[in-house]
């Protein structure tokens, strides 16, 4: 039985910064945003991560919209949406 997050996977980062931990297709991502964390900016994004996480089952999801200063959105990384959902890692892979 795996451990259950007390945390909602938000947390503060310092004093200036909120952190999300997210799993995209297996990979974990714990980008931040500059919100200061105050009980009513985590609730808020927590709320978010909802959000994302309903736009990661449909596929819409936006990496670079969403956290525009993480690293891997500057990057390239492609967002869900140019993915088929179901398809395989190596459809995927031949597809870049």
């Amino acid at each position: 039985m795996g451990r259950k997050s007390i945390t909602g996977r938000v947390t503060p980062k310092g004093r200036h910064r909120i952190q999300f931990d997210l799993r995209i297709e297996g990979v974990r991502y714990r980008p931040s945003l500059r919100w200061v964390p105050s009980e009513a900016n985590l609730r808020r994004a927590r709320d978010s991560l909802r959000r994302i996480k309903a736009q990661i089952e449909a596929g819409i999801f936006r990496f670079s919209e969403e956290f525009p200063d993480y690293p891997l959105g500057k990057t390239g990384m492609r967002s869900c949406a140019t993915r088929p959902r179901g398809s395989s890692a190596a459809t995927w892979l031949r597809s870049r």
